[in-house]
């Protein structure tokens, strides 16, 4: 790349190392550059040095002893005038995976703790975490942990910032960064210095932190009630789950905190930042559900929009279920009902699954939502009607009084249903409901005519199953049936299908009384 007449060219060195970042960017292997980068640490364009690093840092596993000879620069480096050139040093001796390296960062690290460049400090506290994942012992043996606690009152902000993120990442393993009075009082007192950023991650730690006592409690809420108004709404989550956190044993308190920040958490969903909206909708599903009722006034701003992402609707759609209230569940349900014909199947699954959850958990929603199911099995499409019976299936309809009208439509869509999980479910409610359906020995028939087509185990296996409980409640209908389907499984390769369809045969001849007694004792003891 360069040879020793034109290493001090700095134009040509930038033109060569410009193209050759562009490339790495391209993902083109640059490994045979790795020995010129080397020499070129040495370089005194800062520039240079840093586009050297990116190669070295790159492609250092291709040729470790090559990277070595570039200690003696980067420890020199370390001693620079520039502050730039130190931390640009140490950033680049921390990223050399190799255990050698150790010897020579840990001294390098020391003396970057109190350097006084704020930025120095700054790269020298990153460069723990590097260090860490290289050998987890060093930074306990080396007393590292002990110096960046001590850091965490250093006069820059954002190095107080990188002491708590690395702290909370190497004790990982033992809870995390250990928030006491001291510290928690102290990162208080500062918040008004911190970031926006700075200021949602520290509100976040602070949630380690359990207050001695209410009057403690109030005195935190008090100095970071002004945050709960901030322009940044990462900072008002951030500061609304320390909120929670404090009043965990006082209920009513968080309802009046969450109620404070409604208006500024629904603002958020009226932006065109479909990011910012994804993680607004994330946190506020992980509020308790009596916190969320907050929002149910306002259920609408959660609804999708056209241009809404894929992943995007889906997050509201499975967070929907939780705003329903007596009267809300209609306009909510109508608006799932609109995401269960989406080409997404994924999104489509979860549309249905939120019906039935919201039928589930509001009994004055249930026949409606049962209605609305029943409707959906008339669709056209194979992929909603498979979802929708996989989604019944997990329903009770015993006390619906729809029940024969769902499982008349289920049996009329028996062959809509091709994809496995989806005849599974049908049989599942056949076998559950459907025994008495006059159409059902007809389409018991059929799977069993086309058995052989069946590729699972697992269809196979519940496809005996609601034979065997069909027979026993309609034998003369569904002998021939039985029949035919034990002599294929007993042929089957499945050992655990040919063993139930040999304990079926074997209850048989002990009597028709004892194996329905006893499949129906089965029965009752698996729901």
């Amino acid at each position: 790349m360069c040879t020793p007449e034109n290493l001090s060219n700095v134009a040509f060195c930038k033109s060569v190392l410009s193209k050759a970042i562009y490339l790495m960017a391209e993902d083109a292997d640059l490994s045979p550059l790795l020995l010129s980068a080397v020499k070129l640490l040495a370089h005194s364009d800062l520039g240079i040095k840093k586009a050297a690093g990116q190669i070295i840092i790159r492609y250092q596993s291709t040729n470790p002893d090559a990277v070595l000879l570039g200690l003696n620069s980067l420890i020199k480096d370390c001693y620079d005038s520039s502050p730039m050139v130190r931390g640009q040093a140490l950033k680049v001796m921390c990223s050399i995976r190799q255990l050698l390296v150790l010897e020579y960062a840990e001294p390098a690290i020391f003396r970057a703790f109190s350097d006084k460049s704020a930025f120095v400090r700054r790269t020298a506290v990153l460069a723990c975490v590097k260090l860490y994942s290289l050998s987890n012992t060093f930074i306990t043996e080396s007393g590292i942990i002990d110096e960046l606690y001590s850091m965490i009152r250093d006069p820059d902000p954002l190095v107080v910032t990188n002491c708590l993120c690395v702290l909370d990442e190497v004790l990982m393993s033992e809870g995390g960064i250990v928030i006491n009075r001291g510290i928690a009082h102290y990162l208080l007192n500062r918040l008004d210095s911190f970031s926006n950023w700075s200021q949602s991650y520290v509100l976040q730690i602070l949630c380690k932190y359990s207050p001695s006592s209410e009057d403690e409690i109030f005195d935190i809420m008090n100095v970071t009630d002004v945050l709960l108004k901030n322009n940044s709404i990462a900072v008002v989550d951030s500061c609304l789950q320390l909120f929670l956190h404090l009043l965990e044993n006082m209920p009513h308190l968080q309802l009046e905190v969450c109620n404070r920040v409604k208006d500024a958490v629904v603002s958020q969903l009226g932006s065109g930042n479909v990011e910012l909206i994804y993680c607004v909708v994330d946190q506020v599903k992980k509020l308790p559900q009596d916190i969320c009722k907050v929002y149910a006034p306002e259920h609408k701003s959660f609804f999708c929009r056209h241009k809404d992402p894929c992943y995007l609707v889906n997050s509201k759609v499975t967070f929907l279920p939780r705003l329903v209230t007596k009267t809300t569940y209609k306009v909510i349900v109508e608006e799932l009902c609109l995401h269960v014909t989406d080409r997404s199947a994924k999104l489509s699954l979860a549309a249905v699954k939120a019906i039935a959850n919201i039928a589930c958990d509001h009994k004055e929603a249930f026949e409606d939502c049962l209605e609305q199911l029943n409707d959906l099995l008339s669709s056209s499409s194979e992929q909603v009607v498979s979802n929708v019976l996989q989604t019944l299936k997990t329903i009770d309809l015993s006390d619906s009084k729809q029940v024969v009208t769902i499982i008349t439509s289920v049996a009329s869509s028996h062959r809509m249903v091709r994809d496995e999980s989806g005849t599974v479910a049908m049989l599942c409610l056949l076998d559950t409901y459907g025994c008495d359906m006059p159409d059902t020995p007809y389409i018991l028939e059929d799977l069993v005519e086309n058995f052989d087509s069946i590729s699972t185990g697992e269809l196979k296996h519940q496809l005996l199953c609601t034979v065997m409980k069909v027979f026993l409640s309609r034998p003369a209908e569904c002998q021939h049936i039985l029949g035919a389907l034990l002599e294929l499984c007993v042929d089957d390769q499945n050992k655990a299908l040919q063993g139930t369809a040999i304990l079926y045969y074997d209850l048989l001849e002990t009597g028709f009384s004892v194996a329905r007694q006893v499949v129906t004792g089965l029965d009752r003891t698996q729901s």
